[in-house]
C-alpha cells in the first residue's frame, strides 16, 4: 500500500457546510431574528425553520440554477419572510384602521 503525500495532490475540496462549519446552527441563528417578528414562524422549532428554509432553497435552486450559493442565501432570506408577512396577515393588519371615512359617510 503507498501513502499519498499532501504534495502529490493540485486540488483538494471539503465539503464545509455541515462538514467543517455547523450549516443548521448558523442559518438558524440568522432566522431567528425574521421568525419572531411574525405571527406564523414565532413559535418554530429549529426543525420547522430548517425545513421551511429548505423547502424555499430548493424552490430557489430550480428556479435559479446558476445563482451563486451567497445569493441564493440571501434570495432564500427575502422570500421567506415575503412568504411568512403573507402567512401572518403582518402587510395589511394595521391598515384598515387608518382609512379614512367618506365626509358623507
Amino acid at each position: 500500500m503507498s501513502t499519498s503525500k499532501l504534495t502529490d495532490f493540485k486540488v483538494l475540496v471539503f465539503d464545509v457546510y455541515g462538514t467543517l462549519a455547523d450549516w443548521e446552527t448558523g442559518i438558524y441563528q440568522g432566522l431567528k431574528p425574521m421568525l419572531s417578528k411574525y405571527r406564523a414562524s414565532s413559535g418554530w422549532s429549529r426543525k420547522q425553520a430548517l425545513d421551511a428554509y429548505s423547502a424555499v432553497e430548493s424552490d430557489l435552486q430550480t428556479k435559479y440554477p446558476n445563482l451563486l450559493y451567497s445569493d441564493l442565501l440571501s434570495k432564500v432570506h427575502e422570500v421567506m419572510e415575503e412568504r411568512l408577512k403573507a402567512a401572518s396577515g403582518a402587510p395589511c393588519r394595521n391598515v384598515y384602521s387608518r382609512w379614512k371615512s367618506f365626509h358623507d359617510t
